[in-house]
């Protein structure tokens, strides 16, 4: 008996240990990779990224802390570019506060995977069609038109009627 147990032991030691250096070999390839596209946001995309960001779940506790102040700290961490990029689970969120930029947004953005844990909550809440629910030729069809309404011209025409609402 006591070498049948001796055997199970060592057995389920293995096995522990096999899965340990999985896990640990599957934490750092996770940790490069979200490390990468913090780097790539910054140096392609050439936008300021929200500070406090954390492996695996990026600026989510940054920005649950801020509550009201919200926008005001997102509005300082743009500076005068209107644009700043927050991260929640590794992928990028894009904050534009203007024309300019949610027009160069809209036309140019092609990150279009869908975070989900997050999917589901969008779905009850912004709908099915939202420009952010929506993927493939239905997102770039959806893009371009309203990609149209933030044209200047189009703003313009549109300013007296915004104002009195």
């Amino acid at each position: 008996r006591t070498r049948w147990a001796v055997r199970m032991v060592s057995i389920v030691v293995a096995v522990a240990a096999l899965v340990g250096s999985l896990a640990a070999a599957y934490l750092v390839a996770a940790w490069r990779r979200f490390w990468r596209r913090v780097d790539e946001v910054r140096r392609v995309w050439n936008a300021p990224v929200l500070d406090g960001v954390h492996f695996p779940i990026g600026n989510l506790l940054a920005l649950s802390r801020l509550g009201e102040a919200r926008v005001a700290a997102l509005r300082r961490a743009a500076g005068d570019g209107g644009v700043v990029v927050a991260f929640i689970f590794g992928t990028p969120l894009v904050y534009v506060f203007g024309i300019d930029d949610a027009n160069t947004v809209l036309v140019h953005s092609n990150e279009r995977n869908e975070v989900p844990l997050l999917a589901r909550h969008g779905h009850q809440f912004l709908g099915k069609y939202s420009i952010t629910q929506l993927h493939g030729e239905r997102w770039r069809t959806t893009r371009n038109l309203m990609a149209k309404a933030f044209k200047y011209a189009n703003l313009k025409t549109m300013a007296e009627d915004v104002a009195v609402v």
